[in-house]
């Protein structure tokens, strides 16, 4: 009872947060008579305003800022104007604003940046990141290196090498938002990047990343899993409720995380709160995923996978018990294509449909085979009911062969959902459906099935035990607290397939070689929570 309650609040904070008057911060950095100050404008009253702000830092802490403004008198206004002293023509500074709402509530903008430049004119606001510079390995010699500026530039630049950034790119960008795709990349390297951008005289450089490309065959090659890093409302840190995103505890997972040096991490859905029907908040929370997660896919690729939240952003909202996915072009598939630098290898969807690309996908990386699935496609609630997990008639087909080219490889496959849930809540999965799958993961001898969802960490035993459709037993792995809150199980249900179970805060690393794949859960003190085998 207590979890669907929660469930209740969380859809309900979601969906009529338009009643508390403030729903997101959009902060603008301008300039008035020489001084630098960052300017808010709520479509209601909010009073104790903070301005945190220090310089650009590639290893800065969330919480950490070296300036910060504040003012202590009780005022109410829709318009502010926060001053921030100490700032350096040229230089590039990180910030967040606070602001509090007539009913009590603090609200926190997502992370940005600003610079000044100085011009014949005096000072202006110069170019500054949106979406902090990162890379995305699409297949074995081929990566993109996406950001977002303030303004549209007019030409983008990626320098990028192993010895040196002695190879360049160059782009005239569309719109503010960037991709640059670098190609003829060499397998099992390590290739240093940095982003250039330029408009008129103003030159914005970013900072130097990395990005591992795929393993070659029979190298050993390590990633990590791990899912559900939504708004932790049970959680006292306000950097867990910052725009739909915990943000503070993801930071903290993939810190964890990349002590292990990961060529690669998986992300397996429900990133953001999502349940909006306002694009512009919508793509703000996902903004403010990308930015949380910046400091490992500055250095690593992240392959992020559809969970139901993320799927409900946007939605059109009927009325509280029913919604639907918006048609394209502005369905909640197509603002994840903008967001998200994936592979786009996936089916092709009818023009009525929303996209299946880069939310339906699989790469290679050395040995193994990696499939992402999509089972909150076209998502909807009707009187109440949200529509069953699964995958539609394209989408199985293209599994289907999609496992068939691959099944000499060690096959994993992502999804949001688990077939086999461990929480009171129950499955999501129709018994057709699920047998469907359980059917096609046996017959191609899937290594391991990964799913999140579930606010929780279980290792199960998938064979005969538990569905005759299984003929080759394989394992199902639950990974879903990188910040969201835990959830009520029920331990007892699958008996002794149930071979291990944590309700910490956790990811998975994966360790695939010749012999086998190593697996360790670790919750985020660096505690082992479990490890296993298998050849």
């Amino acid at each position: 009872m207590k979890l669907k309650l929660y469930a209740v609040w969380t859809l309900t904070l979601a969906l009529f947060a338009e009643a508390w008057g403030v729903r997101y911060l959009m902060p603008e950095p301008v300039v008035v008579d020489s001084q630098v100050y960052v300017k808010i404008t709520t479509d209601s009253p909010v009073s104790s305003p903070n301005l945190y702000y220090e310089e650009f830092a590639a290893d800065a802490h969330l919480t950490d800022y070296l300036f910060e403004f504040y003012l202590l008198h009780d005022s109410s206004d829709t318009d502010w104007l926060l001053p921030a002293k100490y700032v350096k023509p040229g230089k590039l500074y990180r910030y967040i604003v606070a602001v509090t709402t007539k009913g009590g509530r603090r609200i926190l903008s997502k992370e940005s940046t600003f610079r000044i430049i100085e011009t014949e004119d005096g000072l202006k606001i110069g170019l500054s990141f949106e979406i902090l510079p990162f890379a995305n390995v699409l297949d074995s010699n081929t990566a993109v290196v996406a950001w977002k500026v303030n303004k549209k530039p007019d030409i983008a630049i990626v320098e990028y090498g192993l010895k040196g950034l002695k190879r360049r790119v160059e782009v005239r960008p569309k719109s503010a938002h960037i991709e640059v795709k670098l190609s003829n990349l060499t397998p099992s390297q390590i290739y240093a990047y940095r982003t250039i951008t330029i408009l008129g005289n103003d030159t914005l450089v970013g900072p130097i990343s990395t990005i591992k490309t795929p393993r070659r065959q029979g190298e050993r090659f390590k990633f990590v899993v791990l899912s559900d890093s939504r708004t932790n409302w049970h959680w006292p840190n306000p950097y867990d409720q910052l725009n739909g995103v915990a943000a503070y505890s993801l930071r903290h997972a993939l810190a964890e995380a990349m002590r292990h040096d990961p060529d690669f991490i998986i992300f397996m859905g429900d990133l953001i709160q999502g349940y909006t029907s306002d694009t512009t908040y919508a793509r703000i929370q996902f903004e403010t995923w990308l930015h949380s997660a910046w400091t490992a896919n500055s250095k690593v690729s992240i392959y992020e996978a559809v969970g139901n939240h993320d799927a409900s952003s946007p939605l059109v909202q009927i009325d509280r018990r029913n919604h639907y996915d918006p048609p394209p072009p502005n369905s909640a598939e197509d603002l994840w294509a903008e967001i998200f630098v994936l592979p786009t290898n996936g089916p092709e969807s009818a023009d009525t449909m929303p996209p299946y690309k880069e939310n339906v996908y699989s790469f290679d990386w050395g040995d193994a085979h990696f499939v992402i699935l999509n089972c909150d496609y076209l998502y909807h609630r009707v009187d109440g009911r949200r529509s069953p997990a699964a995958l539609d008639s394209v989408q199985l087909a293209w599994l289907r062969s999609d496992l068939e080219r691959n099944r000499d490889k060690r096959i994993f496959v992502v999804y949001h959902e688990p077939i086999f849930p461990m929480s009171l809540r129950g499955g999501e999965f129709e018994q057709d459906m699920a047998d469907t799958l359980l059917k096609l993961f046996s017959d191609y001898g899937v290594q391991a099935v990964l799913n999140g969802h579930e606010h929780l960490y279980a290792r199960l035993r998938m064979d005969s035990t538990l569905s005759n459709v299984v003929k080759h037993p394989f394992r199902q792995i639950i990974s879903g607290r990188a910040g969201a809150p835990k959830y009520r199980v029920n331990t007892e249900r699958y008996g002794e397939n149930l071979e291990s179970f944590s309700q910490l805060m956790h990811y998975v690393v994966i360790e695939v070689s010749a012999s086998g794949v190593h697996y360790q859960v670790y919750d985020l003190d660096g505690n082992l929570i479990d490890e296993w085998r298998e050849p």
